[in-house]
């Protein structure tokens, strides 16, 4: 029960404080991370829990997966993009990828509206 509530403490943290890290998906569980954000790609909805821990503006389907937005300016947004395949030599006009494993990536996109 202890570490139940210390979960639920940091997930409080993650949300309020900062942006979340691959450090964070990992602790949430990868696998699960990656299921239930492509979940959306397929026109299903979040997890209250999962929101709870990550706080995202907005999810939605994004290219050949899904994208959290985290950061909306005028000019980009930025978030953590999960592919359902590979982000691998990602990157060029309008988008800045940092890959943190195969198919989950924190990117930085030019608004294009």
């Amino acid at each position: 029960m202890k570490y139940l509530l210390y979960a639920l403490c940091l997930g409080a943290l993650v949300g309020c404080t900062r942006q979340p890290s691959l450090k964070d998906i990992r602790f949430y569980g990868e696998q699960r991370f990656t299921a239930e954000v492509l979940s959306v790609a397929d026109g299903g909805q979040l997890p209250e829990e999962f929101l709870r821990v990550f706080h995202p503006l907005r999810v939605e389907p994004h290219l050949n997966g899904a994208w959290l937005v985290y950061k909306s300016s005028g000019r980009y947004e930025e978030g953590i993009y999960v592919d359902r395949i590979s982000i691998e030599d990602w990157g060029g006009s309008g988008i800045e990828v940092k890959r943190w494993t195969k198919n989950i990536g924190w990117t930085k996109e030019k608004t294009r509206r």
